[in-house]
């Protein structure tokens, strides 16, 4: 273990036995210690980021919108809030990031799929593997009586995430 049951020990008997010691310090020496904490906690380059403008526009949002958030309602609201911004934005992202390229042969289609296929890419992958007009044409021709259409989606360049990217 890490040792954190032991820790929490030596808390707890510090707050009892040292009870009547810890309501002698004065409030503004906890705040001192806090704001040290907090100013030594805090990313300071994220202001460097954002002051040479090397960050992206919804980076600097998040940026921005998390320390008011922190002021406003506190720290462990903006960690919950930040965390979920910046895991929405990433999803976003990286369901755009799917593309594929096709090849057409006589009875044969190969779609080789490229990028990240999970829940947020599932309808994108579905546009990608539609039936195309050469598709549809090929099902009302006479050579479908004669050769068979095959159909092959090549994963070798993409990864799949997640099972309801299966399901797509």
């Amino acid at each position: 273990l890490s040792g954190a049951p032991d820790t929490l020990v030596d808390f707890h008997t510090g707050l009892v036995y040292c009870g009547s010691l810890l309501g002698s310090i004065p409030i503004g020496a906890l705040v001192g210690l806090m704001l040290a904490v907090a100013r030594h906690t805090f990313s300071w380059s994220s202001i460097r980021l954002l002051k040479d403008r090397r960050c992206t526009a919804l980076d600097a949002l998040t940026i921005w919108g998390v320390s008011l958030l922190t002021v406003k309602k506190g720290l462990a609201v903006s960690v919950v809030v930040g965390v979920c911004v910046t895991a929405l934005r990433f999803c976003w992202e990286t369901a755009n990031d799917l593309y594929s390229s096709h090849e057409e042969g006589l009875g044969r289609r190969e779609i080789e799929m490229h990028g990240t296929l999970f829940f947020g890419s599932a309808a994108a992958f579905a546009n990608h593997v539609a039936p195309t007009q050469s598709d549809r044409a090929y099902g009302r021709s006479w050579r479908r009586k004669v050769l068979r259409r095959t159909v092959v989606v090549d994963f070798a360049q993409c990864r799949v995430a997640d099972a309801s990217a299966i399901a797509a």
